[in-house]
């Protein structure tokens, strides 16, 4: 049986949204931590109804080195210092050690992406992960970057085989948000929790 007319055009709408993008990742949180530094949440989001499975290969990286930073703070506890770069450990450390370490005002990728780490990193003015989630995601937070001044974000992100990539600015609260296909979003500046 063929579609009728008017049926025809909601079929057509059906394959556009279908091939639209089924992942992004986006600045879902910004924390004003003063001192012109600032804590940014970076989020995948699933944009196509299902539960899956994400992979990501993630690099952030300072655009002006020595002036911008990414903040990568140690705990510093009896008897030696522990890397944090996981969301489980820095809120198991938040608060203990002398000093106590913030983990506000620390870089770590979020527990979801622990499932299957292929490689991670963080330094002074560059993150690196490549790892996924199990299967059952709407949305996973991916990383927490505490940074001075600007970072670009670029790499991809694959669901269910097909990837998606993504390079943006992320940049000074209150400038917007700058990606590579020149669209700006202005990010929200959102209270200190």
């Amino acid at each position: 049986m063929k579609p009728t007319p008017a049926a025809a055009p909601a079929l057509l709408l059906a394959v556009a949204v279908s091939v639209s993008s089924a992942a992004t990742l986006e600045v879902t949180d910004v924390k004003d931590l003063g001192g012109d530094m600032y804590g940014h949440t970076l989020t995948a989001l699933g944009q196509d109804g299902m539960q899956r499975s994400f992979y990501v290969d993630l690099t952030v990286e300072c655009l002006e080195p020595g002036v911008d930073q990414i903040h990568d703070q140690l705990a510093i506890l009896d008897p030696g210092i522990l890397e944090v770069s996981l969301e489980e450990y820095a809120y198991a450390y938040h608060g203990l050690g002398t000093p106590p370490y913030d983990m506000w005002r620390d870089t770590w990728f979020h527990d979801e992406f622990a499932y299957s780490v292929s490689h991670a990193l963080i330094e002074d003015c560059r993150a690196e992960l490549q790892a996924g989630t199990p299967p059952d995601y709407w949305n996973a937070d991916v990383a927490y970057i505490c940074l001075t001044g600007r970072a670009r974000v670029h790499g991809f992100l694959s669901r269910q085989g097909d990837m998606y990539p993504f390079d943006f600015i992320i940049p000074e609260p209150g400038a917007g948000l700058l990606l590579a296909g020149g669209l700006v979003w202005v990010l929200r500046r959102r209270r200190k929790t």
